[in-house]
């Protein structure tokens, strides 16, 4: 099964929580927009970790603003980016 480029640093965070690391995702935010008074954060971190890998995410802390970004993967790609319905989006890990 194959990896996209970006899950070396997304793994890198696997163990992160709200609760014990929020400097850091404030920065992601920061990164992004600036707007820290807002609660969801899963396109910044996406968006951060297409960055840290030297790619260019959507720029937008919405998470369907990935909706159509990059291009279509195979099935199960490591590291696919999957915009869910319930306005989330979050990295591919496999099963």
């Amino acid at each position: 099964m194959s990896e996209l480029p970006w899950m070396a640093e997304a793994r890198k965070h696997l163990e992160d929580s709200e609760a014990n690391d929020m400097p850091e995702i404030l920065e992601w935010i920061e990164e992004i927009d600036g707007n820290t008074e807002r609660e969801a954060w899963c396109a910044d971190f996406v968006g951060n970790m297409l960055k840290d890998a030297g790619y260019e995410g959507s720029g937008s802390p919405a998470a369907f603003s990935y909706k159509h970004w990059g291009k279509a993967v195979e099935p199960e790609t490591i590291g696919a980016i999957c915009v869910f319905s319930f306005s989330h989006v979050a990295f591919y890990a496999g099963d």
